[in-house]
C-alpha cells in the first residue's frame, strides 16, 4: 500500500487537481490491499488520515505524534508553512484540498467499518471471574477455534511523557507456555501462563480470553483486530 504523509495536502503544488490524483493513486491502492483481503492496515491508514486532515483543519498544524514522525524534509515544510503564511489563494486551495480528500476518505470509512464489523463478528471477548482483579495488567488467551490452538499473552497499562504530554498505553508481550492447544480449561492455560512468567501467586491477575472463529496466525489481519479489539475492551479511552 502506498503510503501518504501527515502533511501530503502542504506540500508543492498547492493545487487541489494535483493533490486529488495523489488521493485517488493512494485510494487505488487501497482497493488492491482489501481485494487481498489486508484490511487493518488499509483501513487504519484511511480514519488516521480523516484524524489528521480534521485536526490540521481546525488547528493549523500537525498532531505532536505526527510531528515526531515527520521526515526532516516535511518538517521543514511545516514549520515553513507556520512562518510564513500562504497568500489568500494557496490558503483558498488547502481548504479545498482538505474538503474534497475528506468527501472522499469518509466514503471509504463506510466502507471500512463494514468490512471491520464483518470481521469483529467473528471475534468473542469475555473474562474470567477473578477476586479483587489488578486494573493494570493481567493476561489474555487468543483462542483460534478451528484448531484450538492458544496465544497467551501478559498486558500491562503504561504511561509515557511525548513532547510534553502523558500518553498512555497497552504493552502486549507473548508467553511461550508448554502445551499451546486448549485442553483442559482457560483457568489451566492461565496457570501455566502465569507458571511460565515465575509468577507463583497469580489470584489477582484478571484474564480475557478472545476466541476466534477463524483459522488463523500471528500475522492474520483477523488477529490484527482482535487484538485492538481487545484494548479496548480493557481500556476504552485507550
Amino acid at each position: 500500500m502506498k503510503n501518504l504523509g501527515p502533511i501530503w495536502f502542504l506540500k508543492s503544488p498547492i493545487d487541489v487537481e494535483h493533490k486529488y490524483y495523489i488521493l485517488l493513486d493512494f485510494l487505488q491502492s487501497v482497493n488492491l490491499e482489501i481485494k487481498n483481503k489486508k484490511i487493518y492496515s488499509p483501513i487504519k491508514k484511511i480514519f488516521s488520515l480523516i484524524k489528521e486532515l480534521n485536526y490540521f483543519s481546525k488547528y493549523g498544524t500537525v498532531l505532536i505524534e505526527d510531528y515526531a514522525a515527520l521526515t526532516d524534509e516535511d518538517r521543514e515544510t511545516l514549520e515553513s508553512y507556520l512562518r510564513l503564511p500562504l497568500s489568500e489563494g494557496e490558503n483558498a486551495e488547502v481548504k479545498e484540498i482538505i474538503k474534497v480528500s475528506l468527501s472522499s476518505l469518509y466514503k471509504y470509512a463506510d466502507l471500512g467499518i463494514n468490512l471491520w464489523k464483518s470481521l469483529e463478528n467473528r471475534i468473542r471477548i469475555f473474562s474470567l471471574e477473578v477476586p479483587e482483579p489488578s486494573k493494570d495488567s493481567g493476561i489474555s488467551i487468543f483462542r483460534n477455534m478451528s484448531t484450538d490452538e492458544v496465544f497467551s499473552y501478559w498486558w500491562k497499562k503504561t504511561e509515557m511523557r511525548m513532547e510534553g504530554e502523558i500518553k498512555k498505553g497497552i504493552i502486549l508481550k507473548k508467553v511461550s507456555i508448554l502445551n499451546n492447544y486448549y485442553s483442559l480449561s482457560y483457568e489451566f492455560i492461565v496457570h501455566e501462563t502465569l507458571d511460565s512468567m515465575g509468577i507463583r501467586n497469580g489470584s489477582k491477575f484478571p484474564c480475557t480470553i478472545i476466541e476466534i472463529s477463524e483459522d488463523f496466525n500471528l500475522n492474520s489481519e483477523i488477529f490484527k483486530i482482535a487484538k485492538e479489539k481487545f484494548i479496548k475492551e480493557i481500556d476504552p479511552e485507550d
